[in-house]
């Protein structure tokens, strides 16, 4: 329900009235969600979590429409939503949580990386089996990957599993001229694998770029056949055939 189904923005004006309304005439109906774009009144969204419930709300800014032409809409809806009386597990919930559990309802989604997870992928990237590391070139990229981490490169991704805080893959991608992009890596770690998460990476991928273009070792089967089912095609094999060149074209 956008704005939290008030009439007037900036106000809290009738927001008990039309919410008793909105959840009288959807009794039994549970997926309605209440956004907080523009309420911008402390007590009333202390009032939409009473009546609706914390995990029936998710945080929204109404942007790019504004209140004052000067302002930076997107902080102001920040600063209004802690000014409320909520705990920060609260303002967690509508800021972040409600987001995933409504979008992602099997607790797995895919995000930019962050400079928080350089400890965790480190560790995670020298658990691997040495054929791994191999098919990633790990020892010659390990600092470049680690770098992208570190400044939170908006190029590389990772799929989590945001329950259970455990990042399960990752796809790196270098950007090429008329929105095409070269594929660096694309990793499931082994203990997730066979869940179709590398599927999801690569379709995501798709729908960015107008071509993709990776190389990958004649000898990684799995990750070939990936390609094939996604449409791709070997444009180059290396002269002792260890390497092959594979593109995929939007239509």
């Amino acid at each position: 329900i956008a704005h939290s189904g008030r009439i007037w923005p900036y106000c809290s004006e009738g927001i008990k009235e039309f919410l008793d309304a909105i959840l009288i005439s959807n009794i039994g109906i549970d997926n309605i969600f209440f956004d907080t774009s523009t309420i911008r009144d402390p007590s009333a969204i202390k009032i939409l979590s009473e009546k609706v419930g914390l995990d029936k709300i998710i945080w929204g800014t109404d942007y790019p429409y504004f209140r004052d032409s000067h302002e930076n809409t997107i902080k102001e809806e920040i600063n209004w939503m802690k000014m409320a009386d909520l705990t920060e597990n609260d303002l967690e919930k509508i800021f972040c949580n409600n987001y995933k559990n409504l979008f992602y309802p099997n607790g797995i989604w895919i995000r930019r990386i962050l400079k928080e997870d350089v400890a965790e992928l480190s560790y995670r990237l020298n658990k691997l089996p040495d054929l791994d590391k191999k098919r990633l070139a790990l020892k010659q990229k390990y600092s470049l990957i680690k770098s992208w981490i570190r400044n939170e490169n908006f190029n590389m991704w990772v799929i989590e599993d945001f329950n259970h805080q455990k990042i399960m893959g990752f796809l790196r991608f270098s950007d090429r001229e008329r929105r095409g992009v070269f594929l660096e890596e694309l990793l499931i770690f082994p203990e997730f694998r066979g869940q179709g998460l590398s599927k999801r990476l690569l379709n995501l991928l798709l729908l960015k770029a107008s071509y993709v273009e990776t190389k990958v070792f004649t000898d990684n089967k799995a990750m070939e056949s990936l390609l094939s089912k996604f449409g791709f095609k070997v444009s180059k094999t290396s002269d002792k055939n260890m390497v092959r060149l594979w593109r995929w074209q939007e239509k």
